[in-house]
């Protein structure tokens, strides 16, 4: 049996953090997600499979974090921050967060959605290049911080592109 089949997508809550902070490091940014949904500024969506998580993302309802995404798409919500643990990557876990991230936007009536993809993660851009989100043009560089395994903190820069899908188009 295909195992995306049985993974359950869902908002994830205070009692799936233990799942997540075992199963998808850094362990850290699981809690400041759930109290950004909290606070009503996102979904954070887990999928999980036999009382295992093996993905994340967060759909942002405020839209676009980064200013230049934001003003290039005003309207527009963003998924981000995408996550497939390491065993699970192409078996559809990715696919399954983002359709159900999508459904949640029509539920919403929000029908544009820009996602970013760093410019070193081809794989990250061949799946949403297949589901429909088509590259903008629009680039740049992000600076953040993640948690190491002895939780300091570590500095990553990344250049990004937008793709960006308007749900009202016909499927590609």
């Amino acid at each position: 049996m295909d195992p995306s089949s049985q993974i359950s997508v869902r908002p994830c809550s205070a009692r799936d953090l233990p799942l997540l902070e075992r199963d998808l490091p850094p362990a850290a940014v699981h809690a400041q997600h759930l109290r950004y949904q909290d606070e009503g500024e996102c979904t954070y969506l887990g999928a999980f499979l036999d009382r295992r998580a093996v993905g994340t993302c967060v759909i942002g309802w405020t839209g676009c974090r980064e200013p230049e995404f934001r003003q290039a798409f005003p309207e527009a919500i963003e998924i981000a921050g995408l996550q497939v643990g390491e065993a699970w990557r192409g078996r559809g876990v990715g696919t399954a967060l983002i359709e159900a991230a999508e459904r949640m936007a029509l539920e919403a009536e929000r029908h544009r959605i820009v996602i970013g993809v760093a410019d070193d993660n081809p794989s990250a851009m061949t799946l949403y290049t297949h589901l429909g989100y088509r590259p903008t043009g629009e680039h740049v560089t992000i600076r953040y911080e993640l948690p190491d395994a002895d939780g300091d903190s570590l500095e990553m820069t990344e250049r990004t592109q937008a793709l960006v899908k308007d749900l009202r188009d016909p499927a590609p």
